[in-house]
């Protein structure tokens, strides 16, 4: 149900710890911003961002850079988007983004807070994680009840 519109921002820009909703959205023009407006509304609703803002409120931040990556892969124009080091359709990146929910975002959050090696790009890890989360979710959590 989601239309696709010109991107709101350069592919491969990095959201920080401090990305603010109002900033972000001051720099583009009003239709852009409106349909912006329309598909992160959407976004909110898929993924239940209300929910998992109370539920894991010590993780704002992060859940707030989740919520434009995903804004970013739904507004995306180029082609393509980087997933684990290769360069995926962007019609199949969203095709597999739109049948994640809110437990994927959980998934992304505890592995996100799990990884022991230093990551350089943040946006792209998180974009991969998202991405696989839909086959590693189940796994991830088998592993750590049986104490792997």
């Amino acid at each position: 149900s989601f239309t696709r519109e010109e991107s709101p921002t350069s592919y491969g820009n990095t959201y920080t710890k401090n990305t603010n909703k109002t900033n972000y959205k001051t720099t583009y023009n009003s239709s852009k911003s409106e349909s912006m407006d329309w598909v992160e509304e959407e976004i909110l609703k898929q993924f239940e961002f209300d929910h998992l803002k109370k539920s894991r409120s010590t993780e704002i931040h992060l859940l707030e850079q989740i919520k434009y990556i995903i804004l970013d892969v739904y507004m995306e124009k180029y082609p393509t988007i980087r997933v684990n080091q290769k360069d995926l359709p962007n019609s199949k990146v969203l095709e597999r983004f739109k049948e994640l929910n809110s437990s994927h975002i959980e998934y992304t959050l505890d592995a996100f807070k799990k990884m022991e090696t230093e990551v350089y790009h943040i946006r792209a890890y998180l974009i991969t994680i998202l991405y696989n989360s839909k086959y590693n979710k189940d796994s991830f959590y088998q592993k750590e009840a049986q104490g792997i």
